[in-house]
């Protein structure tokens, strides 16, 4: 049986899920979302559909799982009739080819946990399969292992063009061992072959896949995720505009928005949202924030004070998690 990470119980993770609902928060007024049905690969809780399920219910959901066990485990806790569990031991690929009719509109979710060239595969497949308008998200493992940093030139040289031979068909022309250098470096490189894994795939004249939000968080591990619009090239100015002003908003693959909120307990969040959003957006908010408490949240004043900013970039998304005898 597959051991599943408690995704439920990470702020990182939970505050990604909600910037996909903030997009279809911000989208609505552009489309009909009765008319969508949301894929991902929901785990043994759900929690992605119950996410979408609970902004916007009019969505249709399925979620694809290959456990057998997790599949019973997803059945166990469906919670609307809306919602189906399909179980294919040969993976989203499989459900791609049987079970989904080709151009039905979609907000998809590729919630990988690993890093492979089938990822991207699946990926150029999803965005050749779904409809006009649709959502596509893919989120990947993007950690750079550390013994690459460590290796002599030689083995260094040998692990790069190992990674070329594998994944040539999603790098980037410009491609160089520098873009492997940091784990910064190796998340912009992730960023960028997505973008050219979008580029593969095969479209209808006159429709392209554009990237509205990228992300990069650490949950157990560096993660990066993308989230791209497949529209027509004349609705691509009315959805950027409708999203303008966001402060996640990504027009070009690279360069993701971090996502490192702190822990808190439940008495620090309800101080610090008392000066939440009435603090001036000019004004150094992490200093004021980390003032309002009067302690470092963090091992240096400066972590602090960016741990504070990220508290009030993504307060809005930031979870509850509550302990109950029942």
């Amino acid at each position: 049986m597959i051991k599943h990470p408690p995704y439920h119980l990470r702020p990182n993770k939970a505050v990604d899920r909600y910037l996909l609902v903030e997009i279809l928060d911000r989208l609505e007024v552009l489309f009909d979302w009765s008319e969508y049905t949301y894929l991902g690969f929901g785990g043994p809780y759900l929690e992605d559909c119950r996410l979408i399920h609970e902004h916007h219910p009019e969505i249709n959901l399925c979620s694809i799982e290959i456990d057998s066990d997790t599949h019973l485990r997803q059945n166990f806790h469906k919670f609307t009739s809306k919602l189906t569990c399909r179980h294919y031991e040969l993976g989203y690929g499989s459900f791609l080819s049987t079970d989904f009719v080709e151009g039905t509109k979609a907000v998809a979710w590729l919630d990988y946990t690993d890093f492979t060239y089938k990822n991207f595969e699946e990926f150029i497949s999803t965005i050749q399969k779904v409809g006009e308008n649709s959502f596509v998200r893919i989120t990947l493992k993007a950690r750079l292992d550390k013994a690459l940093i460590h290796m002599e030139e030689g083995e260094k040289n040998q692990f790069v063009d190992e990674f070329r031979t594998r994944y040539n068909d999603v790098l980037p022309p410009d491609f160089t061992a520098a873009m492997m250098a940091t784990q910064a470096d190796y998340r912009n490189l992730v960023c960028r072959m997505i973008g050219m894994a979008a580029g593969r795939a095969e479209l209808e004249e006159d429709f392209v896949f554009r990237p509205i939000s990228l992300s990069h968080y650490s949950d157990g591990t560096e993660m990066v995720s993308a989230t791209g619009v497949l529209c027509r090239n004349n609705q691509v100015d009315a959805i950027s505009q409708r999203l303008q002003g966001w402060n996640f908003f990504k027009s070009e693959f690279g360069d993701p928005h971090k996502i490192d909120v702190p822990f808190l307990t439940l008495k620090e969040r309800l101080h610090l949202e008392k000066y939440l959003p009435y603090l001036p957006a000019n004004t150094n908010v992490g200093q004021q924030l980390k003032d309002a408490l009067a302690y470092n949240i963090d091992d240096t004043l400066t972590e602090s004070i960016s741990k504070f900013q990220q508290y009030a970039d993504f307060y809005r998304h930031y979870p509850s998690f509550v302990k109950a005898l029942l």
